[in-house]
C-alpha cells in the first residue's frame, strides 16, 4: 500500500486527475495525495479540494522535504543541474511499462528553461517571469548529460536519442563542446531549435554531432500574427534561411505551426501558413490547435479583446490535447478544426491543396477526419521523418515502436511497408 501517489497535471486535464486522487482518498484516506505540474504554477492548493500536498516549480527538492514532513517553498530551481544523480530509469523501463521500455526514443533534458515568452505559453506570466528572474536557463554540462545518455543506452538500449529541451544549444559555447564531446557516442539525436538560432555555426555543429532530426515552430505563416498576437518576432526571411540550410545539410525537420489564433480571419492566416510550409517543404508538418490557458498572455489578450469576461471563464474550455479542438469561439471554427486533419498531408503531396480547401466545408463526420489524420501521421512518421537511413549500426526508427512519443499513435509495422 502506497503511503503518497503523486500526479502531474497539465490545465485541461485537471479534472480527470482529480477524479483518479478522489478514488485513492475514498480507497484509503490515509495516502497523501502530491500534485505538480503546470497547472499548479497558477492554480494553487486553495483551489483544489483532492491535493494533499501541492509543489509548484522545479520539485525536485521539494517533493523529498514535503514526504518527509518537513517545510518547503514554492519556486526554488536548482541552479547547479550537475548536483543531481543521474536518474533511475529501471523504474520505468522494465516489462512492467512495456510501452516506456520498447520505445527506441529515450529522452534526455540537457538544459531547463526558455528565455522567450511567446503568449500561448507559461513563459509569458509576468509572474512567473519575476519568479525566474535570472534562473531561466540551467545547463547540465556536456560530460554529465553525455554520460548519462551512455548509461541508458548501454543498461537499456535504444535506437535515438530526444531531448525535450524547451530550446537546444542557446549557448554556442555549450553546443561546440557537446558537438565535440557527443561524436564518440553515435548515437542519433533529435532536437528542438529556434528558428532564428537556426544558423550555418549552430547547424555544423549539430550536425557533425550526428543529429537526425529537429523541430521547430513557426506558428503562423503571417508576420504581423506572430508578431502582434504570438510575441515572436522572426521575419519570414529568417525562417526561410534556416530550413534551406537544413535541406543543404541534409537534416530532416519538422516544422510546428498552430490553427485558431483570434485574428481577424483565422482560416486565411491558416491558409497562408499552409502554403508557407509547402513552399518550405519540411519533412513533416505538425499543426495544433490553439488552448487559450488561464495565466497566459494570450489569455489576457482575448480577455480585452472581449472573446470573455474574464480568464477564469476559459478553464472549462481548454482541452487536455491541443489536437481536438480550438478553445475560442473564433470565426469558420469547425474548418479550422477539419483543415487540422488534413495538414500534414497537403504539406506532404501539394496536389491535395485545393481539395482540402474544398473538403472542409463538407461535415463527413469526426471519425472520417481524425482517420485521415492518423494515416497520414502514421505513414510520414514511419516511412520518412523517423527513419534512419545509410547507417550501419541502426535500423529504421520505426521497426519496433509503437508509440510516436511526439505526436499520437503508430501502427506495428515492419519498415517494408514503406519501400
Amino acid at each position: 500500500m502506497p503511503d503518497f501517489v503523486c500526479f502531474q497535471v497539465i490545465t485541461g486535464d485537471q479534472d480527470r486527475w482529480a477524479g483518479v486522487a478522489r478514488m485513492v482518498k475514498k480507497f484509503d484516506p490515509y495516502i497523501k495525495t502530491v500534485f505538480g505540474g503546470p497547472h499548479f504554477l497558477f492554480f494553487s492548493k486553495a483551489q483544489v479540494d483532492y491535493a494533499d500536498i501541492v509543489i509548484r516549480g522545479d520539485g525536485e527538492e521539494s517533493i523529498i522535504k514535503a514526504i518527509e514532513g518537513k517545510p518547503f517553498s514554492d519556486f526554488i530551481p536548482i541552479e547547479n543541474l550537475d548536483s543531481r544523480a543521474h536518474p533511475d530509469r529501471g523504474l520505468l523501463y522494465n516489462d512492467e511499462f512495456p510501452g516506456v521500455r520498447y520505445n527506441v526514443i529515450r529522452n534526455f533534458i540537457s538544459c531547463q528553461g526558455c528565455p522567450y515568452k511567446c503568449t500561448y505559453c507559461f513563459n509569458s506570466n509576468t509572474n512567473w517571469q519575476e519568479m525566474t528572474k535570472g534562473k531561466r536557463l540551467r545547463y547540465h554540462s556536456p560530460e554529465w548529460i553525455i554520460e548519462d545518455i551512455e548509461r541508458t543506452f548501454h543498461d537499456y538500449g535504444g535506437q535515438l536519442v530526444s531531448f525535450q529541451d524547451d530550446i537546444f544549444g542557446i549557448d554556442l559555447e555549450w553546443l561546440e563542446k557537446f558537438s565535440r564531446l557527443y561524436q564518440r557516442v553515435r548515437i542519433p539525436f533529435f532536437a528542438q531549435l529556434r528558428p532564428r538560432l537556426i544558423t550555418e555555426d549552430r547547424v555544423k555543429l549539430l550536425k557533425a554531432a550526428g543529429i537526425h532530426i529537429v523541430s521547430f515552430a513557426i506558428e503562423s505563416g503571417n508576420e504581423y500574427t506572430r508578431r502582434e498576437f504570438l510575441d515572436r518576432e522572426e521575419p519570414n526571411e529568417i525562417i526561410e534561411k534556416g530550413c534551406n540550410l537544413l535541406h543543404k545539410y541534409g537534416i530532416k525537420f519538422r516544422m510546428q505551426n498552430m490553427l485558431g489564433i483570434p485574428v481577424e480571419n483565422p482560416l486565411s492566416d491558416a491558409l497562408e501558413t499552409l502554403r508557407f510550409n509547402m513552399k518550405n517543404k519540411p519533412t513533416l508538418s505538425w499543426v495544433s490547435l490553439l488552448q487559450a490557458y488561464p495565466g497566459t498572455a494570450i489569455a489576457k489578450k482575448v480577455v480585452q479583446m472581449g472573446m470573455f469576461k474574464s480568464e477564469e471563464e476559459l478553464l472549462p474550455l481548454v482541452n487536455s490535447t491541443f489536437f481536438d479542438e480550438s478553445s475560442l469561439p473564433i470565426k469558420n471554427k469547425k474548418q479550422i478544426e477539419r483543415l487540422q486533419k488534413y495538414w500534414s498531408a497537403v504539406v506532404r503531396w501539394n496536389w491535395l491543396y485545393w481539395p482540402v480547401v474544398a473538403l472542409i466545408n463538407i461535415n463527413l463526420g469526426k471519425k472520417f477526419h481524425n482517420w485521415i489524420f492518423e494515416v497520414t501521421k502514421g505513414y510520414i512518421n514511419k516511412c520518412e521523418y523517423w527513419r534512419i537511413e545509410h547507417m550501419d549500426k541502426h535500423v529504421a526508427i520505426t521497426s519496433h515502436q509503437n508509440h510516436d512519443r511526439l505526436g499520437g499513435e503508430l501502427e506495428r509495422k515492419q519498415q517494408e511497408a514503406c519501400n
